[in-house]
């Protein structure tokens, strides 16, 4: 019964559509004037101009003499606890939540800022105990959160939410509940609290040593949030003094007493959400309340704190040889190869003081697999995340890593497999020891296929269910001739995943890791690189083995598909329109073909948004690929009015008409040319850029130049309307588009 309840965030359609133009402008003046603004400019800048400027064009604006006052909404307690259980034919997952209110903590002087420590500490260790209860063969949800923090106006709450199996709502809700009472008649363990101060620290430390490389838009983020909510901004270097003499003096007690603080009978909120279905429906109002009764009168054991006491690395490896070295001088990127084969690239920069990003990769990945194994391959890396590495499972190798900013991931896709992975400078080595694991000692659990299979069960069980995500998988099926490589899993592919063959595969793509490249990349010591290389990749298995992917016979349509579905309630329609075919793979082909996709991208908003007021946003996305044969892809999507979608598409197939027929606009290519300019700019000063750019280089033998300015300057200076005019006639054939519509069900009645 609060304002908020009365109050949607988009707001009512009845009023939308008919609201008085007099109503619109009071609104205007009564909130849209100069005591209510703030102004925020951050960057690359001089203040004094930017402080001139903003004084020039703002200094005019004058606040009303009788302003409106602004009227500050509660939220008011209640001595029941309410429940709401809410079922939808449409959608995908159950979710359960259980929430109390409280008064709002606001952080107003360093009391406030170390209690606010404090809540930090209790929300992760609680996280991580629910982390764990997710990592077994039964898993009670496919995920859960639990933590206190500021919700609406002021008010804050302790909220413990979960995505459940379908039928295991009550199941989940009592793992909850009794978690949380584990917690208040127990507390936490000083080990736990110790691995959290740690890892918190780590965190800011890092924040710390990357204080001079803040994003612009970080720390514009920053300002609004102190702005509008009174947020406290100290810098990095204070907010690391603050942890450093706030953390270690926190005893584990006063983190102990916030469950009786934050757990209580009144203001109490339960909320069920799910799927309408007969065969699993949804529990009773009653049922959820009776099980709150019957946790609170229950015996519950203290947790139990599972911690291997075993070093995460102990090897003794040997160097293999450099035996073959090169440079890209100009752009300071660098190579080696090892006696095993393997091979390096590798850019040091100074971009981010504390960041090193790896990548790995090797040719063959699930396409030299039949359509049977496939069903196995793709499901190798989750299984192997969800069961560990070497001798830990995977929150005994979280509490392994504490206070170590690293990770490490392997991949197998469908033409390659590899890692991909980062770390701090300090825990460098550690990424390699990772890798070498990977490689070597893959933990391969019954528990921990069938903890993925539960999770994948409850994911995909319902997902159809949701017309977005039956509509693009349709569109999927389509796009791919239903291919069996395409689309959404089934259920039944799913329960025949045999663990034997999952191993099979895993140690099959990482038995010769000769044909392997990685690429480093970050604030890296290139001795130090070289020294790690040479122990942990160099000591890596590798017998010669000659591989390349082959090509798992993918077909598209050769014909135009004009197709049409009714599926769903909400009064909207979703279009969908792509162009894809063959593709000359070369550097030019490739820029003007991303070039025309960003000019069109501005005229297709322009006239479906700004000028006919028909949608919200309208994307538009082109892609190239090199192998197995060069083809590109073109997809424009949009949600409409139901009764103007046939209005909208029209007006989005006459803006590539205009385009076709060469009436190119100089000012919107200009637009693009410019935007093209200043993200190289940016980009020439981030790790991520550079890593991508010499993966590619790796996978697709891109030349390493592409990634400068002048090459970019080079290719803008013949950019021509003339250049899109041919693109568009080229890629946008008609004969060969793919067109679908999502109408709500009640349209087809129409």
């Amino acid at each position: 019964n609060s304002r908020y309840a009365e109050r949607l965030p988009i707001g009512d359609p009845e009023i939308i559509q008919h609201a008085d133009y007099e109503v619109i402008k009071r609104f205007y003046h009564d909130w849209y004037r100069p005591d209510l603004m703030c102004l925020i400019v951050v960057g690359d800048i001089d203040p004094d101009a930017i402080e001139s400027e903003v004084r020039a064009r703002f200094s005019s604006l004058t606040a009303p003499e009788s302003p409106r006052p602004k009227t500050a909404y509660s939220v008011p307690g209640h001595a029941q606890t309410l429940v709401a259980v809410c079922s939808d034919p449409e959608a995908s997952f159950t979710n359960v939540r259980i929430m109390y209110k409280h008064p709002e903590h606001k952080i107003r002087d360093l009391s406030d800022y170390r209690q606010n420590l404090v809540h930090q500490l209790y929300n992760r260790m609680l996280n991580a105990r629910l982390y764990e209860l997710n990592s077994t063969a039964d898993p009670p949800f496919v995920f859960a959160s639990s933590g206190f923090g500021n919700s609406i106006g002021d008010m804050a709450t302790y909220t413990s939410s979960a995505m459940v199996p379908e039928g295991g709502t009550l199941r989940a809700f009592e793992v909850l509940l009794t978690e949380n009472k584990r917690v208040r008649d127990h507390g936490f363990t000083q080990t736990e609290l110790e691995r959290t101060v740690e890892n918190m620290i780590q965190s800011i430390e890092r924040r710390a040593r990357e204080k001079d490389k803040m994003e612009s838009r970080q720390l514009a983020s920053r300002l609004v949030a102190h702005f509008l909510n009174d947020i406290p901004m100290p810098d990095p270097e204070q907010t690391l003094a603050l942890y450093q003499e706030f953390l270690p003096d926190i005893e584990l007690g006063e983190v102990n007493a916030l469950a009786s603080r934050w757990l209580h009978d009144h203001s109490r909120v339960i909320i069920v959400t799910g799927p309408e279905k007969e065969d699993a429906p949804l529990p009773t109002e009653s049922a959820l309340l009776a099980l709150v009764d019957r946790v609170a009168d229950r015996t519950v054991e203290p947790y139990v704190d599972d911690v291997v006491d075993a070093p995460l690395f102990d090897a003794e490896l040997s160097s293999a040889e450099i035996v073959d070295r090169w440079s890209e001088e100009e752009l300071d990127i660098h190579g080696f190869r090892l006696a095993n084969g393997v091979t390096v690239w590798y850019k040091q920069t100074d971009f981010k003081n504390d960041e090193i990003l790896m990548g790995a990769y090797s040719p063959g990945g699930h396409s030299l697999y039949d359509d049977e194994t496939y069903k196995d391959a793709r499901a190798v890396i989750s299984i192997l995340r969800e069961s560990g590495l070497s001798t830990f499972s995977p929150p005994q190798l979280d509490k392994q890593l504490t206070g170590k900013r690293v990770g490490v991931s392997p991949m197998i896709s469908e033409r390659y497999e590899g890692f991909n992975g980062s770390s701090s400078v300090d825990d460098f080595e550690t990424l390699f020891q990772l890798v070498y694991l990977y490689a070597t000692a893959p933990r391969f659990e019954e528990d921990g296929l069938q903890a993925y299979l539960k999770k994948q069960e409850t994911i995909y069980r319902n997902l159809l269910t949701n017309p977005g995500n039956y509509f693009g998988n349709e569109v999927t099926r389509i796009r791919y001739n239903d291919h069996p490589r395409r689309g959404f899993p089934d259920v039944e592919d799913l329960a025949a995943i045999d663990l034997p063959s999952v191993k099979d595969v895993y140690r099959d793509r990482f038995a010769d890791l000769s044909d392997f490249t990685f690429v480093f990349t970050g604030n890296l010591d290139p001795q130090q690189l070289e020294d790690l290389c040479q122990r942990y990749l160099g000591s890596l298995p590798a017998s010669g083995r000659d591989e390349a992917a082959k090509d798992v016979g993918v077909t598209y349509p050769t014909q135009p598909v004009d197709t049409v579905f009714f599926r769903g309630t909400a009064p909207k329609s979703n279009i969908r329109v792509i162009y894809q075919g063959d593709f000359a793979w070369n550097e030019q082909d490739r820029f003007v073909f991303q070039s025309m996709i960003a000019y069109l991208r501005i005229q297709l908003r322009e006239s479906l948004r700004e000028d006919l007021g028909g949608v919200y946003g309208v994307s538009l996305s082109g892609s190239s690929q090199k192998v197995p044969s060069p083809r590109f892809a073109i997809s424009m999507s949009f949600n409409a009015d139901p009764p103007r979608t046939q209005e909208l598409l029209q007006a989005a197939y006459d803006v590539i008409d205009r385009a076709r027929a060469g009436e190119i606009s100089q000012e919107d290519l200009d637009k693009v040319m410019e935007t093209q300019r200043q993200s190289r700019i940016k980009s020439l000063k981030q790790n991520r850029y550079w890593h991508g750019g010499m993966i590619n280089h790796v996978l697709n033998d891109d030349e390493l130049s592409r990634l400068t300015l002048d090459y970019l300057e080079a290719q803008l200076a013949t950019l021509k309307t003339t250049d899109i005019h041919n693109a568009v006639q080229r890629y946008f054939d008609d004969n060969r588009r793919i067109e679908a519509i999502l109408y709500p069900e009640a349209h087809d009645q129409q």
